[in-house]
């Protein structure tokens, strides 16, 4: 797996955009049964990505 495609911004599914994230900036928690993924990103950086 080489990234993680997240929706971004909006507002109800109107203006949101499709942002890819590298694989490797992904930290998993939880166990097996109920995980956690997490992003160390900034509201501002995931929306200031570029869209795919």
């Amino acid at each position: 797996m080489v990234a993680v495609v997240v929706s971004v911004g909006g507002f109800l599914g109107m203006g949101e955009k499709h942002v890819a994230i590298n694989w490797d900036a992904v930290k998993m928690s939880g166990n097996p049964d109920d995980r956690d993924l997490r992003v160390d990103m900034t509201r501002d950086e995931l929306q200031s990505a570029p869209g795919i």
